[in-house]
């Protein structure tokens, strides 16, 4: 992929917004306090629902298989496979993740194949 991202001033605040967003999810993850996340409200119910088959065209958007979606995002293929069959359905964190890729394939492959680097 040779389109650069991040390259108009939306870009570079939408990035900056995921990244924050990821940093929140995975300190609530840990059980850190996280006070003051904004919280967007849920508009349409329909619109919150992941279905086996929108899963999946979520997958799609990005890997044309599970394993390569797995080399990606680091989600087994065969975790991916059962949520695409509807056999259990994807936790918080899961979900949190196929909404981002749902909202912008291209940034959720560019925030996981590049490494934020540390400040100098």
């Amino acid at each position: 992929m040779s389109e650069r991202i991040g390259t108009s001033k939306a870009d570079t605040e939408f990035g900056a917004k995921l990244i924050e967003s990821f940093e929140e999810a995975a300190a609530f993850m840990r059980g850190e306090d996280v006070m003051g996340a904004e919280v967007d409200e849920i508009e349409d119910a329909d619109e919150t629902t992941l279905t086996p088959k929108r899963i999946q065209s979520i997958r799609r958007k990005v890997a044309s298989s599970t394993r390569k979606f797995e080399a990606i995002f680091g989600v087994k293929a065969r975790t991916m496979e059962v949520y695409e069959r509807g056999q259990r359905e994807p936790d918080a964190a899961m979900i949190f993740l196929l909404r981002i890729i749902e909202r912008d394939p291209k940034l959720a492959i560019h925030v996981a194949t590049h490494p934020r680097r540390k400040a100098a």
